[in-house]
């Protein structure tokens, strides 16, 4: 699929691919249309591009993929607005059996998201904490318990939430034997 076209408002999206098949570029359209008939296939205008987002996938390579790909900045622009770049790192902390995604946002400002990697832990693989900081400075976070309920699926436990001066305040949670 290349475009997504609103004939009502002669506006839509245009997709530009990886050579892997990913979608990198999409572009916010504006004054569309479609020529439809003569041309055959219908063809649609591009037109005028009014805002965008980027993603640093690669997008060819003569050698073969090991992994999937992955993108480490996102770019936005629009029209009379300056650029925004988020970039996207990810770092694994063997002793604590966790894995954080950290997104650093045009301001400088980071949201930090991690996860257990703990195979024996209910937590597996899910979110064990989020923080927004600037710098080192923390200004929230929020920290996540698990148990299995009584049908053997994992479900928040409790959640201990921090304001910008460390504030804890925490939530507990129960469940049924539906795991509601």
């Amino acid at each position: 699929m290349r475009h997504v076209y609103f004939p009502a408002t002669n506006a839509g999206y245009l997709f530009t691919y990886s050579g892997y098949g990913m979608i990198y570029n999409v572009s916010v359209r504006r004054q569309m249309g479609i020529n439809w008939p003569p041309s055959n296939p219908p063809t649609i205008s591009d037109r005028t591009e009014t805002a965008s987002v980027a993603f640093n996938y690669p997008t060819s390579g003569s050698t073969q993929l090991t992994d999937v790909p992955t993108f480490t900045q996102r770019t936005e622009n629009a029209t009379n607005a300056p650029q925004s770049v988020y970039t996207y790192s990810t770092s694994t902390d063997g002793f604590n059996q966790t894995k954080t995604f950290t997104i650093t946002q045009p301001d400088s400002t980071t949201v930090e998201l991690t996860r257990s990697t703990n195979a024996a832990s209910v937590a597996n693989g899910l979110l064990t904490q989020s923080e927004v900081k600037t710098g080192s400075t923390s200004l929230g976070k929020s920290v996540f318990s698990y148990v299995n309920d009584p049908g053997g699926s994992p479900q928040v436990q409790s959640v201990i939430a921090y304001d910008d001066q460390g504030t804890p305040v925490k939530s507990d949670l129960d469940y049924d034997a539906g795991g509601t």
